[in-house]
């Protein structure tokens, strides 16, 4: 089973963005013990800032 996408934004902050992802899984992404994958970046200028 693939993972199921479950939320996504992007959104403009300060002088770049924010994108947030969270995907559902069958099984647990180690070392995670939760059924969640997910990535939050913070862009700015084509560069993370944050990474993910």
């Amino acid at each position: 089973m693939k993972a199921i996408e479950l939320f996504r934004t992007k959104d403009a902050y300060g002088a770049g963005f924010v994108e947030i992802v969270i995907w559902q899984v069958t099984q647990p992404v180690p070392p995670s013990e939760h059924p969640y994958k997910y990535r939050l970046v913070y862009v700015v200028n084509g560069q993370r800032a944050l990474p993910t």
